[in-house]
């Protein structure tokens, strides 16, 4: 948000473009894998829920903001979370209120939520990382990045059933991917989790 009367201009450090073609179907197959198993990086885990019903005025509160609190999370893994200066706003009783500070500023009031994924990652790079939005095909290539040191935000979507321990349904959902186990299964970092 640029004030009216201000002479700041914004700055590019990076322009991705990303397409697919989405199939409509799930594939025969599945990937191998196995670059990435028994990984997990350390990712501290945030919960949206600590935000529950409260700043209502951006998307409802913590209830829908899984998109600034996995942004938060991989912020504070590369160490980048914004200075305490910067969320000095947010009342001291709140946990984690550089979470409230990142659902403040990726905010798309035309969309009208905290869920927009162009502005949180530009948020993410006004904190000196570069992030992109793209679309893996497989989770090896989630494992590629893992392997690398690179935890990933994802949206999914998902029954009660099809993701064990989540115990809710969504049909749109971010959460981190901190690493697999050494089975394969991914692990997860879940802002919708207590």
């Amino acid at each position: 948000v640029r004030r009216v009367d201000s002479a700041a201009r914004p700055r590019v450090g990076l322009v991705a473009v990303m397409a697919s073609a989405v199939p409509g179907e799930a594939p025969d197959e599945v990937s191998p894998g196995g670059l990435a198993w028994g990984i997990e990086l350390a990712v501290p885990p945030y919960s949206q829920q600590l935000h529950r019903d409260e700043h209502l005025h951006w998307d409802h509160g913590g209830r829908s903001w899984c998109s600034p609190t996995s942004t938060s999370m991989l912020l504070a893994y590369h160490d980048r979370l914004p200075a305490p200066g910067d969320y000095s706003w947010v009342e001291e009783h709140f946990p984690n209120r550089f979470v409230v500070q990142a659902a403040r500023h990726v905010f798309d009031y035309a969309y009208g939520g905290a869920g927009n994924w162009a502005f949180n990652t530009a948020y993410a790079g006004r904190h000196g990382v570069h992030a992109f939005v793209t679309r893996l095909r497989s989770l090896t290539e989630a494992e590629t990045f893992v392997a690398a040191g690179i935890p990933l935000a994802a949206t999914v979507s998902f029954t009660p059933e099809m993701l064990t321990g989540a115990r809710y349904a969504t049909e749109g959902h971010l959460l981190t991917i901190v690493g697999f186990t050494a089975d394969g299964d991914v692990i997860c970092n879940d802002p919708a989790s207590h």
